[in-house]
């Protein structure tokens, strides 16, 4: 617990940033070393979990991307055009 609360305030330690977003700050430390923490813990689950949050981060990625290559679907290609 006493993990949690040190990168907390680690967040409520900036000079600049103000109000919200240095309690997001704060909060996205405190995310981010509360899964490596219970990774490193859980030695025996941490293979699977990290696998697991591997294809989340893939799935998420592979989600937001999936219209990139359409605006060029329409297109046709003169001889001039193509690559040698």
């Amino acid at each position: 617990m006493r993990e949690f609360c040190t990168s907390g305030s680690v967040g409520g330690l900036g000079g600049q940033p103000r109000g919200s977003t240095r309690h997001l700050f704060g909060g996205v430390l405190t995310a981010i070393y509360g899964v490596l923490f219970t990774f490193l813990e859980a030695e025996d689950l941490a293979l699977l979990g990290g696998t697991m949050l591997l294809v989340v981060a893939l799935t998420v990625t592979m989600y937001f991307t999936r219209g990139i290559h359409r605006a060029d679907e329409g297109r046709v290609c003169t001889d001039e055009q193509r690559a040698p």
